[in-house]
């Protein structure tokens, strides 16, 4: 049987950049502690922090946790990267599917297990809940959703989506545009969100609030993560040229941009005993950068990374495929485990631990049974769905039709 990505789609393991599962497995896990250990108590705005309903406080482990958020941006380097190489030699129907069973099934799960925490726990009411659910099961665009982590796969959606349409222009656009479109987006966002004087003067009040209203949706604030994992791929390919590296220079620089006003809204967002506590940018900078860096090392140097032993490639593997479903569950469901254990008189350390270990243990059994059952079956369906559209509508026999690209090298990265 042919091994296949854990982004969906089969693949050779040689292709396979095991770092990548590693490193999606650290961003989640950082995500995760920030919330549990850190943002679901500091903050009172957070809606998970009605679920703690202050059940326990960990401000001994502040300091070494409020960053994690930058977790977030590490992954979308890494989908910018694995999307780009999923989508080289696919037809648009086939990236699209590939897309489709890899979020759904997960979705579906965590979202079901998180309306019933929320339902279970007495927290909104019964309506709002099942509004949310609906939202977050079929990934809306726009909350709120049964948990906030969801904002950020409205933001890969609209990413794939982008990617779905530059297959369908294969002819006439390359995926080595994509990087040079995103960046581009970014800038547009920076020059609008920190000279928003001078951008109302060139545009007009009203779209300057639109771009500020969509911008974390459209690409406008986070398409530069994605970009350098696109151009980092490329990389991967021996495509970058001079430009290229220029490219992601500025991706780089703009998504600093973006990361240190995160860090330095702390001050003001955290409502706690811990307020006036100093947040230094450098630090979730230099997480973010060391994140890139792994990718960076993985793309120019593959070979280093090679992993022989099955044994190892399918634990590198598992962990990658966790940290879907750990994402989704960790800060809802996680809060909820300490409060119940605190609340039965375990010590809130203790708790802590138990539910960072519950959440690891029902990511993994997501992701190894239910989540592959309900994905083989979407599979199915989404396969008879193709073979029906080919016969009734031959005139799209263009979303069947994988594409070479000829501003990308065929080969293969080694691994």
């Amino acid at each position: 049987m042919q091994p296949r990505a854990d982004w969906g789609g089969p693949v050779r393991d040689r292709e396979h950049i095991y770092p990548l599962d590693a490193l999606r497995f650290f961003s989640a896990f950082c995500v995760m502690a920030f919330h549990l250990c850190f943002y679901d108590w500091a903050n009172d705005l957070n809606p998970a922090a009605e679920i703690l309903a202050g059940a326990a406080r960990y401000e001994a482990l502040a300091p070494f946790t409020w960053f994690g958020w930058v977790g977030v941006q590490i992954f979308f380097v890494i989908s910018g990267f694995v999307i780009a190489h999923s989508a080289a030699g696919a037809s648009p129907f086939a990236f699209l599917r590939g897309r489709i069973v890899r979020l759904y099934p997960a979705v579906w799960v965590c979202a079901t297990i998180t309306f019933v925490t929320l339902t279970g726990l007495g927290q909104g009411a019964l309506s709002d809940n099942l509004a949310a659910y609906g939202r977050s099961i079929a990934l809306w665009l726009r909350g709120p959703w049964v948990d906030g982590v969801y904002w950020s796969l409205a933001v890969e959606i609209v990413f794939y989506g982008l990617v779905f349409w530059m297959l369908v222009a294969r002819r006439l656009l390359s995926i080595a545009a994509l990087p040079w479109v995103l960046t581009g987006l970014s800038l547009f966002y920076a020059f609008v969100h920190f000279a928003p004087h001078t951008a109302e003067s060139v545009l007009s009040p009203f779209v300057v609030g639109k771009v500020e209203w969509f911008g974390g949706i459209l690409l406008l604030k986070h398409g530069s993560f994605f970009a350098i994992g696109v151009w980092l791929w490329l990389m991967s390919r021996k495509a970058m040229t001079v430009a290229r590296y220029g490219g992601l220079l500025v991706a780089i620089g703009v998504s600093i941009t973006q990361i240190a006003p995160r860090a330095s809204a702390f001050v003001v967002e955290v409502t706690s005993p811990w307020a006036g506590m100093v947040f230094p940018v450098w630090v979730p900078v230099s997480v973010w950068l060391a994140g890139v860096a792994v990718v960076f090392a993985a793309a120019r140097h593959p070979e280093r990374f090679a992993v022989r032993s099955p044994a190892r490639q399918a634990a590198l593997k598992r962990i990658g495929l966790m940290t879907y479903p750990l994402f989704l569950i960790h800060s809802v469901v996680g809060a909820a485990v300490i409060r119940m254990l605190t609340q039965a008189g375990v010590d809130p350390f203790v708790a802590l631990g138990l539910s960072m270990g519950a959440m690891l243990l029902l990511a993994y059994v997501i992701c190894a049974t239910a989540e592959v059952g309900i994905r083989n079956i979407l599979r199915g369906v989404l396969n008879a769905g193709e073979a029906a559209l080919r016969r009734a509508a031959p005139g799209l026999s263009f979303l069947f039709e994988a594409l070479p690209d000829r501003a990308v090298p065929a080969r293969s990265a080694p691994s």
